[in-house]
């Protein structure tokens, strides 16, 4: 479907191109950015029967005018509240079972192969996901374009981390 590339009237295969590499690798970070730049840290914690959740969102300075909070009320799929830097794909979001977060984690360029990544791993998630078990079952059958850390937790109280490269994943309870 190339609707919001017909719309905004941007070539689909560029527009795709910039998606696909979103979450995958922040080139020239050494010589731009300072280390304590280079990604955000996320975590849950159930206490006394809540969910709480915290994260530092350290994008690149200049992505933070264009960072926002959208709603997405998908046809098939979970409505989801997701943070975002490019209105499409996100870095954390929740959704009525539960939510989902991102963690960057830095790919050499020649590591990144097919597959999700890891901004869209959290659209994916929060859209189909219902549990932090059905999460975990559909990440795990997803192949991989780069690493990253996929926090999910669920009303119930469950949560874990899957930490994901191109070719492994590790399941990390709390």
């Amino acid at each position: 479907n190339k609707g919001i590339t017909d719309t905004i009237g941007v070539d689909y295969y560029k527009f795709a191109s910039w998606l696909l590499a979103m979450g995958c690798c922040m080139y020239n970070l050494e010589d731009n950015f300072p280390l304590e730049v280079w990604g955000c840290t996320a975590f849950a914690i159930n206490y006394k029967d809540h969910m709480y959740y915290g994260r530092n969102n350290d994008l690149p300075p200049y992505l933070k005018d264009s960072s926002k909070s959208e709603i997405y009320t998908p046809m098939g799929g979970n409505k989801f509240n997701i943070t975002t830097s490019s209105f499409i794909n996100g870095e954390e979001g929740i959704n009525g079972k539960g939510l989902v977060a991102m963690t960057f984690v830095g790919t050499q360029l020649q590591d990144i192969k097919l597959g999700f990544n890891s901004v869209f791993i959290v659209r994916y998630l929060l859209e189909k996901g219902n549990s932090v078990e059905h999460a975990k079952e559909l990440l795990l059958k997803l192949s991989i374009a780069s690493n990253c850390n996929i926090l999910l937790a669920d009303n119930s109280g469950d949560m874990t981390v899957i930490e994901c490269t191109p070719n492994k994943k590790v399941i990390r309870e709390p």
